[in-house]
C-alpha cells in the first residue's frame, strides 16, 4: 500500500510540473498532452501491477460466511483453509532456513490429532488443482478496466481531443505499453495460481510424511 501512495504522490508532483511548464509555455500543448498520456499510462499499469501483487501474494480475506447446512459449505468449495493456516502458523516465527521452516510446518501439523490430519490430507488433495475463483475474477475485471483506460488514454480522438505527436513515436509507445501490460497480467495470473497449487502440494507431502 505504501508503494501505491508514493506512486500517487510522484504522479501528482509530475502532473503539477507539467501544468507549470504548460503555464510558462516551456513546452507546447501537444507535447504536454503527449507526456501526460505516457505518465498516466505508466501510472495505471503500476496500479494494476500493485493490485495484482496483493492478490497473488496473499489470499483475499473475505467476510466469514455462515452456512445453513453442510451441503452449502461443500457446494461453496469447502472454505476455511485460510483460517486454519492462520490458526496453525500465526504465532510461529519463521526461520531463515528452508529445512527449519519445513520442520516448523511439520511440528504444527503434528499437534493435530491423527484422524484430523488424515482429513486435512484429503482436503488438500482435493484442493490441489483448484483455482482461487474470487481472486481470479477480481484480477480479470481489474485487468479489463485498466485495459479500457489505457485504450482511451492512447486514443484521445474518441473524446475529440487531438494530440499531435510523431506517428512512429506514437506507434512504439503504444506497442511497448501493451507488451508491458500483457507481461504484467500474465505474470501475476500464473503466479497467483502457481502459489496456491505449490502450497497445497507442500502440505500434502508433509502430512504424508507424518501420517
Amino acid at each position: 500500500m505504501n508503494r501505491i501512495l508514493w506512486a500517487t504522490f510522484i504522479f501528482i508532483v509530475l502532473f503539477l510540473g507539467l501544468a507549470i511548464m504548460s503555464a510558462m509555455e516551456v513546452l507546447n500543448q501537444p507535447a504536454i498532452n503527449g507526456i501526460f498520456s505516457i505518465l498516466l499510462s505508466v501510472f495505471i499499469m503500476f496500479l494494476l501491477d500493485s493490485f495484482l501483487q496483493l492478490l497473488s501474494n496473499s489470499e483475499t480475506r473475505w467476510k466469514k460466511k455462515h452456512y445453513k447446512n453442510l451441503l452449502e459449505w461443500v457446494d461453496d468449495g469447502g472454505n476455511g483453509g485460510r483460517r486454519l493456516e492462520q490458526n496453525l502458523f500465526k504465532d510461529i516465527k519463521p526461520k531463515y532456513n528452508l529445512v527449519d521452516n519445513l520442520e516448523l510446518i511439520k511440528e504444527a501439523f503434528t499437534k493435530i490429532d491423527k484422524e484430523k490430519r488424515e482429513l486435512l490430507l484429503a482436503y488438500f488433495r482435493a484442493q490441489r488443482n483448484t483455482v482461487s475463483l474470487p481472486a481470479t475474477i477480481m484480477a480479470i475485471f481489474s485487468t479489463l478496466f485498466a485495459g479500457v483506460l489505457l485504450y482511451f488514454i492512447q486514443n484521445p480522438r474518441i473524446f475529440s481531443i487531438e494530440i499531435t505527436v510523431n506517428a512512429e513515436f506514437d506507434f512504439f509507445v503504444q506497442l511497448f505499453t501493451w507488451i508491458f501490460f500483457f507481461i504484467i497480467v500474465m505474470y501475476h495470473l500464473v503466479k497467483m495460481n502457481k502459489r496456491t497449487s505449490t502450497k497445497n502440494e507442500l502440505y500434502i507431502e508433509i502430512l504424508e510424511k507424518i501420517k
